[in-house]
């Protein structure tokens, strides 16, 4: 295969992954924007992120860190040691969720939890029903760009650096593009 056929084809390779790129962002904002709307967590999928709001998951996840979660079904989708997001309602009636580490499945199906810098275990009795999600992956590098976007300033800082990188790519890629002619 000559230059110019492999030069033809990895444009269009670049050009399909910038439309898959494209059409998931638009799935993505699409998704947050319905999630917002409804109050749902926004799901991809059956994948969704939370955020992690305390510490009672460090050192293993991190507080202001981002977490992806897979919708989870039956109790054959869990296992011991699985970190999962599940739901309990309080004494007032106020839903809660909270993301942590399954300690033990007992034979009835009651599943007991604990936080891996909490000293004693959940003190819910949680069944199948509770369990919203298993965690898939943890990002805790992003703690720093969660906290600083909370700031007016850091808004503007990161959509800064956003628009810079761009910049820079289509800059680089009119470049090489002019060089290569």
């Amino acid at each position: 295969m000559n230059k110019h056929c492999l030069k033809i084809i990895g444009n269009i390779l670049g050009w399909i992954f910038n439309i898959i790129c494209i059409a998931a962002l638009v799935l993505a904002v699409f998704t947050a924007y319905n999630a917002h709307k409804t109050g749902e967590p926004a799901n991809i999928l059956g994948y969704r992120p939370v955020y992690v709001l305390t510490g009672s998951m460090e050192p293993y996840m991190k507080t202001d860190s981002i977490v992806i979660t897979k919708d989870v079904k039956s109790i054959d989708e869990i296992n011991v040691g699985d970190i999962v997001t599940y739901h309990i309602t309080d004494n007032e009636g106020k839903r809660l969720v909270i993301t942590h580490r399954i300690k033990e499945i007992s034979e009835d199906g009651t599943i007991t939890t604990k936080g891996d810098n909490n000293n004693v275990s959940d003190a819910y009795d949680l069944s199948i029903d509770n369990i919203d999600a298993k965690v898939v992956l943890v990002f805790n590098q992003v703690a720093w760009i969660v906290n600083t976007w909370k700031t007016a300033s850091g808004k503007i800082l990161l959509l800064s650096t956003i628009a810079a990188i761009i910049l820079l790519y289509i800059g680089y890629k009119f470049v090489v593009k002019d060089n290569n002619k």
